[in-house]
């Protein structure tokens, strides 16, 4: 992982460790939920940045495997392993598992070619 991107997911994660922690200040003083559930927005925001960018990191490593002699196959078990993760995470219902050869690569909404 780079040094910017490993910067920018610490940053983030401090900042949902922020919101959180106000959050559940929030709730122990009784805020009103039209207080409270904005800041709760912001929280899952900053976590989806957070995914994303993982992801992104993910893929181009994905993609430097591609390039690479032999890669097809070592790409195909990294998509598998994402699409385990997603699957886990409840992101994904299960698809297809890609096969050397095929012309794209269907991980739930999107797909690479």
């Amino acid at each position: 992982m780079r040094d910017t991107c490993l910067r920018d997911i610490q940053l983030r994660l401090k900042t949902v460790r922020g919101h959180l922690m106000a959050v559940e200040r929030m709730i122990a003083s009784q805020h009103a939920c039209s207080s409270v559930l904005p800041q709760v927005f912001a929280i899952q925001r900053a976590l989806d940045e957070v995914t994303t960018t993982l992801i992104e990191e993910y893929t181009e490593d994905c993609l430097a495997m591609l390039a690479a002699p032999g890669g097809r196959t070592e790409f195909e078990q990294a998509i598998r392993s994402l699409r385990d993760i997603y699957q886990a995470a409840g992101r994904v219902k299960a698809r297809r598992v890609p096969t050397t050869g095929d012309a794209e690569i269907d991980i739930g909404p999107r797909r690479i070619r």
